[in-house]
């Protein structure tokens, strides 16, 4: 079974994405904030990570970074989420500067966040930049 992280201060996007993913074959871990994210994603070595952007004590950048720069956790997928940060520069930050794998802008269908997910499993050898999708 494939095991995403979801690290968000958002507890009802969590929730919602829990109960979607479940019932799409997913196990579902999640974390509140930056750092409790850092330990999850290291005890629970999940297959992807959602990384929203904004949360409450580390960026979503900075977490992004040093998952990328960690041996242990620098070959997991990360998609990187954000309402606020969707300018290109945010955009560009994320995927080229802090090496995240793709960027979702904030509001994304369930369904469209779940195959993002499942698109980038499938790619994760390639270590390409992601596509960044608006809706």
């Amino acid at each position: 079974m494939k095991k995403v992280a979801i690290i968000d201060d958002d507890k009802n996007l969590q929730s919602m994405a829990s109960i979607f993913m479940t019932s799409s074959g997913w196990t579902v871990v999640c974390a509140s904030d930056g750092a409790a994210g850092l330990e999850l994603v290291a005890r629970e070595k999940p297959d992807v990570i959602v990384l929203d952007v904004n949360l409450p004590d580390i960026s979503g950048f900075e977490v992004c970074s040093r998952l990328k720069s960690d041996p242990a956790t620098k070959a997991v997928p990360v998609l990187l989420f954000s309402g606020r940060h969707k300018a290109a520069e945010d955009i560009l930050n994320g995927l080229e500067v802090r090496g995240a794998d793709s960027y979702l802008v904030k509001p994304v269908h369930l369904s469209v966040l779940t195959a993002k997910l499942e698109a980038m499993l499938r790619a994760a050898g390639s270590h390409g930049l992601g596509a960044v999708d608006e809706d």
